[in-house]
């Protein structure tokens, strides 16, 4: 993934991207590899706030990290806050995030000022009929609620990325000029078993 397809129209180039998530690890692959370090090769200083158990920098990208939540309520609560300062006080230019719960954080963001793009990985309304840990009655419940979440952020947020165009394809007319579809195909590294921080 090129750096400049995250800031759509180049602001990012030389400036600082903040990459934050409260789910995934730092070393994601689509997070850490195909985002991150493709920002750092187009110029820009990242940093990433994740989860994690220390501060470091690996291959150009700064990793932030926020201690790791005890159960799915915590991590939806302080670890979300904690991401949410960690990423006020690193004061980038441009700010990406991959998960619907940071949703609020990104609508935050950007009544800050910030750039903000929402990177869609999963259509995080179907995605919540497979969460076996909730109650039938609750994932249809959830779903509604993301989707009509998302439905809200979409045109308030600087830009989405989708990585499919189902993805795209689940939001109406209006919100697509937000849009842009950045495929999450495998590379060649993703499929090796070398270490790929080596």
């Amino acid at each position: 993934m090129r750096g400049e397809a995250i800031s759509g129209r180049n602001e990012a180039r030389g400036g600082k991207v903040v990459h934050f998530t409260s789910v995934f690890p730092p070393f994601d692959f689509r997070i850490f590899h195909k985002e991150c370090r493709s920002l750092v090769k187009a110029g820009c200083s990242v940093a990433l706030v994740a989860p994690h158990d220390r501060d470091e920098v690996v291959q150009g990208v700064r990793i932030k990290a926020v201690p790791k939540s005890k159960g799915r309520l915590a991590r939806m609560t302080l670890t979300v806050w904690r991401v949410y300062r960690e990423a006020v006080r690193l004061g980038g230019d441009l700010y990406v995030f991959p998960d619907p719960e940071l949703i609020p954080v990104g609508l935050l963001l950007r009544s800050r000022g910030k750039k903000v793009v929402y990177d869609i990985r999963e259509f995080g309304a179907l995605q919540f009929l497979t969460k076996h840990y909730l109650p039938l009655w609750a994932r249809g419940l959830c779903g509604r609620l993301v989707r009509r979440l998302q439905a809200f952020a979409v045109p308030r947020l600087s830009a989405v990325l989708a990585a499919t165009p189902s993805i795209a394809a689940q939001f109406p007319e209006s919100a697509r000029r937000k849009l842009t579809i950045v495929q999450d195909f495998p590379s060649l590294a993703e499929l090796s078993p070398k270490d790929h921080l080596s």
